[in-house]
């Protein structure tokens, strides 16, 4: 295996973003700043491809550390390959891997962009097939379909071993390897790639509560409590599951609401749907930077303000760990909804 070519196509930048609706419902300031490793892209050549996330080798033993997301994996828990099982891919491809890209909101955030940067940068030389994840490429091609990638030119990797004659691949664009935001103008053209409809009329928009009722784990304990109190402020709101719904369902469901309500998860990515709505994520554990789940908040909220949304998360300010479920309290929940609907009024003003 050699890499055989390797391009410079940005150097390494930050991005400083803000979320001027939180800051004015907490009164205070907080600039959330997303560091950017130089953009590489990386030719390879007779490389094994194994795992969710993609690890490369270039022989049985040897993989190779290319994308900063996986850094930390065990080395005592990355799958060796079998080479003489090998699904062989003798076209060159785009390699789609890094950390957790079986999560619709890893995919979304973190892996998409870099594939959208390689296709506007390379043009014609861009290969016509793409390796996506083992076991998503279902869900996965509903999103490459909108980036042109139709029928056989998205393959799926073996659950075991890939062998690819040739791949190019776009290294995870932070700089830390944890999940920071990537350049925001790329979000902007994956919304325009994926055809957000025309926006309608503001009477015609709905109010939405996402459920986790349906999750393995992490759900609301008190949901149908904190569903209730939000149809008495909002009677004409519905609640609703994304499980099974086709991207473009996701898309004008978040397109069409003017209010989105729920218990923070993956689901929130939707935010880089919807337009001039009031996005509401319901967080367990404090409000701190320690909290695991308050980065992600972050993220889905600061996609979101680039189509003019007013997102906030609200914390249950308890202890909280792992996949366990969780409680928000009501009565605080009763005293913050209206408050934020109304502030909501007087922001958009």
């Amino acid at each position: 295996m050699k890499i055989n070519c390797e391009r410079l196509f940005n150097p390494a930048e930050e991005t400083k973003w803000a979320n001027s609706f939180e800051d004015n419902y907490y009164s205070n300031q907080t600039l959330r700043v997303s560091s950017h490793a130089p953009t590489r892209l990386l030719e390879l050549q007779n490389i094994y491809v194994t795992g969710s996330e993609a690890f490369i080798f270039s022989d049985s033993h040897t993989v190779l550390r290319l994308c900063a997301s996986l850094d930390k994996h065990p080395i005592s828990k990355i799958r060796r390959p079998v080479r003489p099982l090998a699904l062989r891919i003798d076209e060159p491809v785009f390699l789609l891997g890094g950390r957790a890209p079986g999560n619709r909101g890893h995919f979304l955030v973190e892996h998409l962009p870099r594939i959208l940067l390689a296709h506007q940068r390379m043009g014609k030389e861009f290969p016509r097939k793409v390796l996506v994840t083992p076991g998503h490429g279902g869900w996965q091609r509903e999103y490459l379909n909108a980036f042109g990638f139709t029928g056989n030119e998205v393959i799926e990797a073996s659950p075991g071993t890939t062998w690819c004659r040739q791949a190019w691949t776009v290294p995870n664009l932070s700089r830390t390897g944890i999940a920071e935001l990537c350049p925001p103008e790329l979000y902007i053209e994956m919304v325009r790639r994926l055809g957000l409809p025309s926006a309608k009329p503001a009477s015609q928009r709905s109010s939405i509560f996402i459920t986790r009722k349906d999750a393995p784990g992490r759900r609301l304990a008190n949901e149908d409590e904190i569903y209730s109190i939000a149809q008495r402020f909002l009677p004409e709101i519905r609640r609703v599951s994304l499980s099974g719904l086709s991207v473009e369902k996701q898309v004008n469901l978040f397109n069409e609401a003017k209010i989105v309500i729920g218990p923070h998860s993956q689901a929130f990515r939707g935010t880089l749907y919807a337009r001039d709505a009031i996005i509401i994520q319901l967080v367990p554990g404090h409000r701190s930077h320690d909290n695991e789940y308050r980065f992600w908040a972050d993220n889905y909220s600061l996609i979101g303000t680039l189509n003019n949304n007013h997102p906030v998360s609200l914390y249950s300010e308890d202890s909280h760990a792992g996949a366990a479920d969780n409680e928000y309290p009501a009565q605080r929940f009763t005293v913050e909804l209206p408050e934020l609907l109304a502030g909501a009024t007087k922001h958009a003003l």
